[in-house]
């Protein structure tokens, strides 16, 4: 499959687009097109909640954070550096002279690059660090690309797409996964309550898209978020996939629906008992 690099500008141009692109997250998050976030709000919520969540930036966290610089640490170490610096171990005061001036100094060291703090640095490269020695979780070894961009249209329903695809090699698209536990029990529990099956059916639907060939299955791979940084990688079934295709479906039929007439109903009129 081609990968080409593009910019927003230049993939806006093509109007309707289908195919596997490299671009900043950025551009990326800011191309009009639905995704598998989205469209499970109105599964997980309402059209009300979809509506009003729909091209806007979504809302930041500590842990979403964390998450996005492991995968960027993981997937794109060379832009991982080039975007953040760790926080520099400066003696006294932060309100002091000596404490600005040695700030400032490290500051012009690296211009452009955003401090992470150390707490944060550190546990990113011990999970990190854990990943890249277990052979059954080597993403970037076993992957031809990572961080690719999938956008396809529907001409069924004259509707843009987009997924972010963590990694994919010959047989498997696989996505990482920062958890509290990657105990089986435990993951099987988060593929559920996340929708992770919704995911996996909505990336293989986007790649099938773009390669009707594609016989690619779907990989999780599990990290736990603290020491000793567990590991495993989970494989969706059929039933697995099935399973979040229903949901795929279901979410289209309720945009459509929603999108025939601009009418984005929530929790409804109706008085029930609690």
């Amino acid at each position: 499959m081609e990968i080409k690099k593009v910019t927003y500008d230049e993939l806006k141009a093509m109007g309707a687009v289908t195919g596997l692109f490299r671009m900043t997250e950025e551009d990326y998050r800011s191309f009009p097109a639905l995704n598998q976030s989205s469209l499970k709000l109105l599964l997980s919520k309402t059209p009300a909640h979809f509506k009003e969540a729909y091209g806007k930036p979504s809302k930041d966290t500590p842990a979403l954070r964390f998450g996005r610089d492991v995968h960027m640490l993981y997937g794109e170490p060379d832009l991982f550096y080039e975007s953040y610096v760790r926080e520099p171990g400066i003696e006294g005061s932060r309100s002091s002279k000596k404490y600005k001036d040695a700030l400032n100094a490290f500051l012009d060291e690296h211009p452009g690059k955003e401090i992470m703090k150390a707490e944060d640095w550190d546990k990113a490269h011990a999970l990190v660090g854990r990943l890249n020695s277990e052979a059954h979780t080597a993403l970037i070894t076993n992957a031809l690309e990572s961080e690719l961009c999938c956008f396809w249209f529907c001409p069924e329903r004259c509707l843009q797409f987009k997924s972010r695809l963590d990694s994919l090699n010959p047989r498997y698209v696989v996505d990482l996964k920062t958890t509290l536990s990657a105990e089986p029990k435990d993951f099987k529990y988060s593929v559920k309550k996340y929708d992770y099956d919704f995911q996996a059916a909505f990336y293989l639907w986007g790649l099938s898209m773009v390669d009707p060939t594609s016989i690619h299955g779907f990989r999780f791979i599990a990290v736990e978020k603290e020491p000793p940084y567990e590991c495993a990688v989970y494989e969706c079934s059929k039933d697995t996939v099935n399973r979040g295709w229903n949901k795929v479906e279901k979410a289209l039929d309720i945009y459509m629906e929603c999108a025939k007439n601009d009418q984005w109903p929530g929790y409804g009129t109706e008085i029930r008992l609690v």
